[in-house]
């Protein structure tokens, strides 16, 4: 990561940067960027050729009075354009790069100075950054409406304490959405369930018709394993116990919470076979968890299969998780198990990052490929056998 100073130094930056996107550019500006992009003739030039080698460009910034004229002339040049309130910073992320002009809220000018990297993990933290402000911004020509009609929309936030009107609340968000990005911890999921169960699966059932965008979660057990991985605090609790009780247990879980999946489209299969491990009992259920749940998410119709076998050879369990689901797409497959790698509605990336470093901290590796046949794909974790 460095730090590029003078205005001809970002804009030939910016320029190289959109030469050397393949797949896709996020572009997050403030208000006065939108102008900068039609006026600047090389910058416009950029965005046009991008698009013609078929480059998706998404673009965010906050629609005003003022821009307004400039940004319905952007929507005809990049392939979606988004409004979100409040935007302060501007940065671009590809597929393997990121670069963020400094901050300036005079109209007309350039930047004078860009931080740029091509470091993975800086690319894909800004990756995730752009995402969650993407599926909160709304489109641009319903801002555009709002603009021209004159119409004032009102922002509130409250805490609420009351039960009753927790509930109210809760039932008005799932009745009038279009889209949920819920964060709870595991209480609270209990909590929705057993209220609101019906209404969830009316919403998914929305979702599966192309009505309703769904439900993204993350449970706060999910940032709390993030931190610690991160800051390597992650404590494993080792004991002696038998691979197939937690197989078995994992596939219990799934065929009780029945209600919350197609099930009767979609086959379990495991031959139970008694492997005896040295591991975190909970930290292994949680990563059979999350490749079952991944299984059925990706899974309509069709067999998810679970196996083990012993590798004498190399001291090892190998376990994997095989479905007939829609497989994993080429774009994310290189990054698959990084942190916020996910280009589902209703996932966050995060369950796969955590499996794998719970894998390795086990002193295992973890592994992922789609299906020979191009029917689903299979995800696999060796654990050495000890003792």
């Amino acid at each position: 990561m460095y730090v590029l100073y003078g205005v001809a130094n970002v804009i030939d930056a910016e320029l190289e940067f959109f030469a050397n996107s393949k797949k896709r550019i996020d572009t997050c500006m403030n208000y006065t960027r939108p102008s900068l992009a039609v006026i600047l003739e090389p910058i416009k030039k950029a965005f046009l050729d991008a698009k013609d080698r078929s480059v998706k460009l998404r673009y965010l910034t906050e629609i005003t009075h003022d821009n307004i004229a400039a940004c319905k002339e952007l929507m005809t040049i990049v392939d979606e354009l988004r409004h979100l309130d409040g935007i302060k910073g501007n940065f671009m992320v590809s597929e393997t790069e990121y670069l963020a002009p400094v901050i300036l809220f005079e109209k007309g000018k350039i930047a004078p100075q860009a931080v740029y990297s091509n470091l993975k993990e800086v690319v894909e933290q800004q990756q995730y950054i752009f995402d969650s402000f993407w599926i909160k911004a709304m489109d641009a020509e319903e801002r555009i409406k709002e603009i021209e009609e004159g119409r004032v929309i009102h922002y509130e936030t409250k805490v609420l304490k009351n039960q009753e009107e927790i509930g109210n609340k809760i039932k008005e968000l799932l009745d009038n959405s279009n889209e949920l990005l819920v964060c709870v911890r595991y209480g609270g999921l209990q909590l929705g369930y057993s209220r609101f169960l019906d209404l969830g699966k009316e919403l998914m059932d929305k979702h599966r018709k192309g009505e309703h965008k769904g439900i993204r979660l993350v449970t706060t057990d999910d940032i709390l394993d993030v931190t610690k991985i991160e800051s390597k605090s992650l404590e494993l609790k080792k004991e002696r116990f038998n691979l197939n009780n937690i197989i078995i247990n994992a596939i219990d879980d799934i065929i009780l919470g029945k209600d919350l999946v197609n099930s009767s489209n979609v086959q379990l299969l495991y031959e139970p076979k008694d492997i005896v491990l040295e591991a975190d009992k909970g930290r292994m259920s949680q990563v059979f968890s999350n490749l079952i749940s991944n299984a059925i998410k990706f899974t309509k119709k069709g067999t998810i299969t679970i196996a083990t076998k012993i590798d004498e050879g190399n001291n090892q369990t190998i376990i994997s998780v095989k479905d007939t689901g829609q497989g994993i797409d080429p774009e994310i497959l290189p990054r698959l198990f990084s942190k916020f790698a996910a280009k589902s509605e209703t996932g966050t990336g995060l369950g796969l990052f955590i499996s794998k470093s719970i894998v390795e901290a086990h002193d295992g590796k973890i592994w992922a490929e789609n299906n020979a046949d191009g029917k689903g794909a299979k995800f696999s974790f060796s654990l050495p056998i000890k003792g």
